[in-house]
């Protein structure tokens, strides 16, 4: 099957990667907190292997440890319940006055406590966005690998051109299955309406496959094959739990 390709805008040698503020990355938390975070459950170890390699853009043979590495944080549990209630009204206000004023954020040899405030809220917020509390850092940067954010040099997050192309298969079976408006009539999961409308503008499921179509496409559409993923995914849970036995008898009796 033919699938979509990355096509990534190109990026001069010369420019840095750009990075999401603190004051941006504290806001995204702070919605995903308030609008999900009694509802997100953190997936089990296999379905997070699998979710990291289907959207990786790498599609080389990597070691096993990276490949079938599990959840960083514990499966099941609520990792963005409480993460509001640490970003106050006055510590966004802090982020974004630092964020408009990037210049003053330095840190002297001997900082004052209005100073060493300000940095603390960009340490939190650095903590709060790593792996080992919510991975929305991580998280973010996969999707801009992907094509689908960008990140200007403010360090703003935006939709990235063309988004709609390099959206991976699993995204689009959950909008089948879960928030897409047919299922999701009344947008219970509160998706952007300009998510929900743009994918299914181009997207169209029939026949057990994904076909994009839009006007003014050079090439041939592209087709995800809801078999070939199901195969995949199936082969991929198989290894896991094969890699994952075998390291436990290494461990357990050293074989």
């Amino acid at each position: 099957s033919k699938l979509p390709s990355p096509k990534r805008p190109k990026q001069t040698e010369s420019s840095s990667k750009a990075v999401p503020s603190a004051y941006i990355l504290g806001e995204i938390l702070f919605h995903i907190s308030k609008t999900y975070g009694h509802l997100f459950l953190e997936p089990s170890h296999p379905n997070y292997a699998w979710q990291q390699r289907h959207r990786s853009v790498i599609k080389t043979r990597l070691p096993k440890e990276v490949m079938f590495a599990g959840n960083p944080r514990k499966p099941g549990t609520l990792s963005f319940e409480n993460v509001r209630f640490v970003l106050t009204e006055e510590r966004l206000a802090r982020l974004k006055n630092n964020w408009l004023n990037h210049d003053q954020l330095k840190l002297p040899p001997q900082p004052k406590s209005e100073e060493m405030e300000q940095w603390s809220d960009e340490w939190t917020i650095t903590h709060l966005s790593s792996d080992a509390v919510t991975g929305i850092a991580h998280e973010i940067d996969v999707l801009e690998n992907l094509g689908i954010l960008k990140i200007n040099q403010s360090g703003s997050v935006v939709l990235a051109q063309g988004w709609e192309r390099r959206v991976p298969h699993m995204t689009l079976n959950e909008m089948k299955d879960a928030w897409g408006s047919d299922m999701d009539v009344n947008n219970l999961h509160c998706i952007h309406e300009k998510i929900r409308s743009s994918l299914e503008d181009v997207w169209q499921h029939d026949e057990d496959e994904w076909r994009f179509e839009s006007e003014g496409l050079d090439d041939d559409d592209a087709v995800y094959e809801d078999e070939e993923y199901e195969l995949r995914r199936q082969i991929f849970l198989e290894n896991y739990d094969a890699f994952i036995n075998s390291r436990k008898g290494v461990g357990e009796f050293g074989i």
